[in-house]
């Protein structure tokens, strides 16, 4: 929310990106970046068991891409407010061990084999080293469908939290 220049980098350079998709109940947003040449990640959207191992990846403070590994602690269903402290939201998520810092939000929670499983949407604000992830099943369909567009959409004021 409240960002100006969209833009992806990846090892070719930087890429104009636009924003297709903004949810702040599920605090999601999807990008296009139509000169991005790399394949999605595939995606799993079988429920991860506690003790399940895998990687999340993201930028944390705004530096570059990093790999930490991560260990599904437990499935649950979050109660709380969306990103503007508006209304009632329940999202199913991903409790994880992992090192997640600012930063790190919208970057994937990976399986072992490399599949998409979740996506990171915060960090514990009580126990170091764990973070959220919104479990991919509940986010499949509104990302799916928002790969077909190219139109951008409003993201809204930045929060800060």
């Amino acid at each position: 929310a409240g960002v100006g220049e969209l833009v992806v980098t990846d090892g070719a350079g930087r890429h104009a990106a636009t924003a297709v998709h903004f949810d702040p109940d599920q605090d999601l947003a999807v990008l296009t970046a139509p000169t991005l040449q790399a394949p999605a990640l595939p995606t799993d959207s079988t429920d991860l068991a506690p003790g399940a191992t895998g990687a999340v990846l993201g930028y944390p403070g705004g530096g570059p891409l990093r790999a930490s590994d991560s260990v599904v602690l437990e499935r649950t269903t979050a109660i709380g407010q969306n990103i503007y402290d508006q209304g009632t939201v329940s999202r199913s998520i991903y409790a994880i061990a992992a090192d997640i810092e600012p930063g790190s939000s919208g970057g994937p929670l990976l399986t072992t084999d490399g599949a998409v499983a979740g996506v990171i949407f915060a960090k514990s604000v009580t126990q170091d080293d764990v973070g959220y992830a919104l479990i991919w099943s509940e986010v499949a369909a509104d990302v799916n469908a928002a790969s077909q567009r190219t139109e951008a959409v409003p993201t809204g004021a930045c929060t800060t939290k």
